[in-house]
């Protein structure tokens, strides 16, 4: 790939923080936030199209990665214009802007857009998505494909966690209870693949480095419950793992309904690039060798 810089929109969370990092390792890169900015971070509204038409020609990227997004399943059931207008319609715009400055998108998905009847799933099953979150990943996923040629990436993931500003993914949710002697709930009827966030980055920038383009399954290793997902953690934090609750999706209560046998299979990106997607243990330990989830955590390093 060359070209100008990589543009990171969404770089403030999870996945858009772990992709600004493993760009800026091989070159020029440019990120935006929009609830939480500086660290050089520019702002960036993706519901105004025309900002996001003036940044990109501003910047000239080779490749604009979308990490951006409302990523609230509840949310999106709850406030599905709302949301769209982030997530679809300002992500399609984002998109367009790319395709007329000639750069490379890259929009990352979910396991969201299968209906966990069928699963594990490789790129090429069927999409059939049973909640808003995945019709709106499907969504982009289509007109991705009607509109920009084979100019693009899809990286679906599942369960991503890491090092994170806001702390709130599952493996800061299981330390924040399971430290103070709390139990945390965790789904025991759902299946998925945890991806650990920094893997899954280096993973996506290999591939657009390597010209490889379409759909890929960038996801952990692993396929297990959420509640073995969060028996894991605890042990690989040093904590309690019978404080971790097994609990039917049923009793959460929750608006949106979740893919039970959902889980990805990551053959395709593994032969793709050279660094390998790592399951559960050594992502947290990955995870873990960046920085202390707290100071005063005392947490076991592998």
């Amino acid at each position: 790939m060359t070209g100008g810089p990589v543009l990171v929109v969404g770089a403030s969370g999870l996945m858009g923080s772990h992709l600004l990092e493993a760009f800026g390792k091989a070159g020029p890169v440019v990120g935006t936030a929009h609830d939480q900015t500086g660290a050089g971070l520019e702002w960036l509204d993706l519901r105004d199209a025309a900002a996001s038409h003036a940044l990109v020609g501003r910047t000239s990227p080779a490749a604009v990665i979308c990490a951006a997004a409302i990523p609230s399943v509840e949310r999106c059931e709850l406030e599905a214009e709302a949301t769209r207008a982030v997530n679809v319609v300002g992500t399609l715009a984002l998109a367009d802007a790319a395709r007329e400055a000639g750069a490379t998108f890259v929009f990352l998905s979910s396991e969201y857009v299968f209906d966990g009847t069928e699963g594990p799933y490789d790129e090429d099953a069927a999409v059939n998505p049973i909640n808003e979150y995945g019709r709106q990943k499907v969504a982009v996923e289509q007109a991705l494909r009607e509109r920009h040629g084979d100019n693009f990436i899809v990286a679906r993931v599942s369960c991503v966690y890491g090092q994170e500003a806001r702390r709130k993914n599952f493996v800061y949710q299981v330390w924040s209870a399971l430290s103070e002697g709390r139990e945390v709930k965790a789904p025991s009827d759902q299946i998925g693949t945890p991806t650990a966030a920094a893997n899954a980055a280096q993973v996506i920038a290999e591939l657009l480095h390597a010209g490889e383009r379409g759909i890929f399954h960038v996801v952990g290793a692993d396929r297990v419950l959420r509640s073995d997902f969060g028996v894991v953690v605890a042990e690989e934090l040093g904590l309690d793992p019978g404080l971790v609750r097994p609990t039917p999706t049923d009793e959460f209560g929750l608006a949106a309904p979740r893919p039970r046998g959902a889980g990805l299979l990551n053959d395709r990106a593994s032969a793709a690039a050279s660094t390998p997607l790592v399951g559960i243990r050594n992502g947290v330990r990955q995870m873990l060798a960046q920085g202390p989830i707290e100071a005063r955590a005392g947490l076991r390093r592998g």
